[in-house]
This record gives C-alpha cells, sequence and structure tokens, in this order.
C-alpha cells in the first residue's frame, strides 16, 4: 500500500531507516545537507509528534527526486517564519518543497508582472 503523493511503502519492514536516510542524506551537496539537518533538528525539538526517524525517512523519500536549490530555500523560509515553533513539522516543509518546486516557473513570471524588471544598461554620451 504505496502512499498517493511520496510514493512510500510503509509494508516494506525489512529496511534499516538510519541506514537508508544516510544514503538519501548524503546524495545531496554540502550546503543542502547543512540547511536538511538543520531543520530537521529544529523539528526533532519542537514537534513532538515528528521526533521519529521514520518521519524523517518519509520526509526524504518525498523529496528525493527534487532538486537541491527548490529545498534549500524552502528549508530557509521555513526556519526564517518560525513554522517549527507553531508545530508544524515535516508534512508542512514538504509540501512546501513541493509547491516550490512544481510552480517555481510560474511564480517567476508572477514576480516579474509585479515588481517589473530592471531597465536595460544604456551608454550615456
Amino acid at each position: 500500500m504505496k502512499c498517493p503523493c511520496c510514493g512510500y511503502d510503509p509494508s516494506n519492514m525489512n529496511h534499516n531507516p538510519s541506514k537508508a536516510v544516510l544514503e538519501m542524506i548524503s546524495k545531496y551537496g554540502d550546503d543542502t545537507k547543512k540547511i536538511i539537518k538543520k531543520v530537521m533538528r529544529a523539528i526533532y525539538d519542537n514537534v513532538s509528534s515528528d521526533k521519529d526517524i521514520n518521519r524523517y525517512y518519509q520526509f526524504l523519500y518525498g523529496i528525493k527526486k527534487i532538486d537541491g536549490v527548490h529545498i534549500k530555500h524552502s528549508a530557509k523560509t521555513f526556519l526564517d517564519k518560525n513554522y517549527h515553533l507553531q508545530g508544524k513539522g515535516f508534512s508542512y516543509l514538504l509540501s512546501m518543497i513541493r509547491n516550490r518546486s512544481e510552480n517555481h516557473e510560474q511564480q517567476l513570471k508572477n514576480e516579474r508582472k509585479s515588481y517589473g524588471k530592471s531597465p536595460k544598461k544604456r551608454i550615456i554620451d
């Protein structure tokens, strides 16, 4: 029975979540690893229902196909807005990352409409 959102299969009980977490986290760059660990620590310290290696594994499984740029941006926003202090955990962060990944191009277009773009450089005589 797989999760329709992320494809996580809880029936596979023959795996070691700690080992799987280390394998998944090793695929990211140093900056991305650092921010993921920082967010994980903040969630572990403040959201008691998410203080579980299996929840962390599910989160990493859900973001495994997402680019590190989107992960870093969403994680920084999550920490800056103190969502972990509001009781929001891995599920909320996963939704933020997925939405950022799926809607990034449209967000850029909307920002350009709202703020405009820089004027072209001109040579002044």
